[in-house]
This record gives C-alpha cells, sequence and structure tokens, in this order.
C-alpha cells in the first residue's frame, strides 16, 4: 500500500517541477460535471453492496508549463457510497450510502503530441486527492418502512489518488475536454472498518480559455 509519506513527497517533487519552470500558461479555467461509478472495497464490505450512479461537478485551472506538461488542480463536489438492493434478515431491504466530499485533486497531466496546428489534445493524468466530508448518511427502506441514519464513523478527511486519461477539443476561442479516471482512497474511511471508496467517473467540461 501507497504511504501517505509517499503522496506527499510526491506533490513536493510537482510543486517543484513547477517551481524550476521557466514559463507558466494559465491555458484552462473551467468547469466541468459528470457521474461518478462508486463503491466501497475492503475485507468487511458485505458482497451485497454494489456500484450506484452519483453526482460530480465542479471547476478545474490548468497550468501549463509546455506543450507536454501541465498541472491541474481541481474542485470538486463528489458524491461517494454504495447501494443495498437484497433481501436482509428474511425483509426487502434498499440502501444506500450517502457520502458526499468537498474533494481536491492535484494532477500531473501529459499531452501526446498531435502538431502545433492540432485543436484535439488527447492526455492522461496523475494525482493525488484531498477530500472534505460535506455530509454522511445511510437512507434506507427495510420492510415497507423507510429511515434515514448518520454515519458517525466515517472519518471527517479522505485522502487517495487519481488516475485517467481524457481528450482537449478546440471550440471557438475554449476547449471541449472530455475526461474518464479511476479513483481510491489510500486508506479505510471509517474509524471502524477496513472500507475504502473506490470510484469511476466519466466527466465532460468546458475550458474558458
Amino acid at each position: 500500500m501507497i504511504s501517505k509519506m509517499r503522496v506527499w513527497l510526491a506533490i513536493l517533487v510537482i510543486f517543484g517541477a513547477a517551481a524550476s519552470a521557466s514559463a507558466v500558461e494559465v491555458s484552462g479555467l473551467g468547469i466541468k460535471a459528470g457521474v461518478n461509478f462508486t463503491k466501497l472495497t475492503g475485507s468487511d464490505v458485505d458482497a451485497n453492496w454494489k456500484t450506484r450512479t452519483a453526482l460530480v461537478a465542479g471547476a478545474f485551472l490548468t497550468l501549463k508549463f509546455n506543450d507536454i506538461l501541465a498541472i491541474q488542480p481541481e474542485i470538486l463536489y463528489s458524491q461517494k457510497g454504495p447501494k443495498w438492493d437484497a433481501p436482509l434478515d428474511g425483509q426487502a431491504f434498499d440502501g444506500t450510502v450517502n457520502l458526499s466530499y468537498l474533494e481536491i485533486p492535484v494532477l500531473v497531466k501529459f499531452y501526446i503530441p498531435t502538431g502545433v496546428a492540432s485543436r484535439v489534445h488527447p492526455h492522461v493524468f496523475v494525482g493525488p486527492y484531498f477530500a472534505f466530508k460535506m455530509d454522511a448518511k445511510l437512507n434506507y427502506t427495510w420492510g415497507g418502512v423507510s429511515d434515514e441514519r448518520t454515519l458517525d464513523t466515517i472519518k471527517s478527511t479522505d485522502l487517495g489518488y487519481v488516475t485517467g486519461a481524457g481528450i482537449d477539443f478546440g471550440v471557438g476561442k475554449g476547449k471541449l475536454t472530455l475526461d474518464v479516471r479511476y479513483g481510491a482512497s489510500f486508506s479505510a474511511i471509517a474509524t471502524d472498518s477496513t472500507e475504502k471508496n473506490q470510484t469511476i467517473s466519466a466527466m465532460i467540461g468546458y475550458s474558458f480559455k
């Protein structure tokens, strides 16, 4: 398992590279939205907890050092948590773990060269994310009775990593951006279990520069 110390070291390397760059261009300032396909992983996660579809949306800033390398910090509202749709103790149970985070990924982007005149720019990216819990609830209907419970054991922060790929299309004076990414927690998100967030996201955005 990758330790938190390695994460912080990676961040220092990233920003060290940024500081040594001769010129930094703000090549993108925009908004994005999409869907999370999210679940929990861990040795004590019941197999009946399944992947569910949730919302992710926010803003981003792209700082480009050259035609190949850029750093892209983002601020996202990200919903996570799985769903359950199976009998529990002999009665129908329909439940959703609703975890809401303010998530801040810091992505290192590597562009695949396509020519100076091209308006299509594919890229890959990787980086850490820092997430701050906004809400954590279990909403369920069990035996015909609906209820909601606050999940007090969910930690206030989540630290993990993101990796993925995308493509930018020149549209007018801006850029349309599409990306698909995989994200996962480094450690347990709750104080009483081994549960970790695991998410595949698909997003579309528009950059105003």
